[in-house]
């Protein structure tokens, strides 16, 4: 190297300077911590983040597919709108389930634009009962669709025991 060079490193590393630099390092060191945070605080906030490293954990280690309990969770409710003997909210129950399979195809990222679309896509290996599921979803889009369809308790019950069968098979539910 030369002569200039290593001369001015020297004074660049003196013990001298780098005293009277340390309260000029202090912020700055303390603004890199920040913005590292920052960063690693927006990286596990993005679902690539939590799909893919602690989604692929969380299956490994439960042996089901991430997201179940919060799906229990959303179906118990689901369920627990036939208990109100009410047609209407009978209705709201097969409409919520419905959407709730709609979510659940678009995570197993089943193509198409809707709920017929995608079950047009699911075979009998994906869903051995996926004829009955879409005799069900037909029942939903009449629900939507005519304002006249009545809708017993018997009936809304088999309709999501036929959504709850799906989920089952889907392995969603153990």
């Amino acid at each position: 190297m030369p002569p200039q060079l290593l001369e001015f490193l020297s004074r660049v590393n003196s013990p001298e300077l780098q005293a009277k630099l340390l309260w000029i390092k202090l912020p700055f060191l303390v603004v890199v911590a920040f913005f590292i945070a920052v960063i690693l605080i927006a990286l596990l906030r993005t679902p690539y983040i939590r799909l893919s490293i602690v989604g692929d954990a969380v299956e490994i280690i439960t042996f089901r597919p991430f997201g179940t309990p919060r799906i229990k969770r959303r179906w118990q409710k689901i369920m627990q709108r036939l208990d109100s003997g009410s047609e209407s909210e009978y209705k709201l129950a097969i409409m919520e389930a419905d959407t709730l399979l709609e979510e659940v195809l678009q995570k197993m990222r089943v193509s198409g634009s809707n709920v017929d679309e995608r079950l047009q896509k699911v075979t009998q290996l994906m869903v051995p009962s996926i004829e009955e599921l879409r005799a069900a979803h037909q029942a939903r889009n009449s629900i939507v669709y005519d304002v006249d369809y009545r809708l017993g308790l018997q009936e809304a019950r088999h309709i999501l025991e036929t959504y709850q069968k799906a989920f089952e098979e889907l392995d969603l539910f153990r």
